[in-house]
């Protein structure tokens, strides 16, 4: 059985940005049933706080995934720690997720300061920048996120593996979550270092499947113009 409703799986290598993250969620989420899993190089502390130390840096994709192994709630968040989450996220998110048989995940509705932002999509497909899923959705899936992306698209990969086997992929637009990404030189260097393997890993896999008739993204274009999802 599940310790806890709902894990949030939170890669780290801010300290103070994965801390101020953490008192966030206590701000915004009191009274309801969450864990927390840091994976992160430094050590962090708190209630609802699971820490596993990342000793070698392979990339936020298989902390991710670390945080994943080590985490026990029935539905598992994928974060980070440039995200604010809303108030009562989790509680909505959770009561979404209850309606919604696997294979499914749950997108968050992300905002900015006066609009939402998106939404994305893949090849016509939505997919969850911040989602939730449960084990039950993972298993069918043969597994959580693929560990050959390395910095970003594993978000988008899973989604569409999720379309692929008959399931779905919805917002729940009364869970809001506010993105505020940081371009410090950790971004900059992991995006540099990981980001044009990560866009060819997703097109060997992706491209011929669905979208051999269109042309093939080169890394030079942001994302959101492969086809977004109306």
């Amino acid at each position: 059985m599940p310790n806890h409703n709902i894990s949030i799986l939170l890669p780290s290598v801010r300290p103070e940005a994965v801390k101020q993250t953490i008192r966030e969620f206590a701000e915004t989420n009191p009274g309801f049933d969450y864990e927390i899993v840091v994976v992160s190089p430094f050590e962090v502390q708190g209630e609802n706080v699971i820490w596993v130390e990342e000793r070698e840096p392979l990339g936020s994709v298989s902390a991710t995934f670390m945080a994943y192994v080590h985490s026990r709630g029935k539905y598992v968040i994928y974060f980070s720690d440039d995200v604010t989450p809303g108030q009562n996220c989790l509680t909505e998110m959770y009561n979404f997720m209850e309606q919604h048989p696997a294979p499914f995940i749950g997108a968050f509705k992300m905002m900015d300061s006066t609009r939402e932002i998106g939404p994305f999509g893949a090849y016509d497909k939505l997919y969850a920048c911040y989602g939730c899923l449960s084990r039950e959705t993972i298993s069918k899936l043969d597994g959580f996120f693929d560990t050959q992306f390395l910095f970003s698209w594993a978000d988008i990969d899973i989604s569409l593996r999720c379309w692929e086997i008959g399931g779905k992929v919805e917002i729940c637009h009364t869970a809001v979550v506010y993105p505020h990404q940081i371009h410090d030189d950790v971004y900059k260097n992991h995006r540099e270092k990981y980001w044009n393997s990560d866009v060819n890993q997703f097109f060997d896999i992706w491209h011929e499947k669905l979208g051999k008739d269109l042309p093939r993204f080169d890394g030079a274009v942001n994302k959101r113009l492969i086809k977004i999802k109306k």
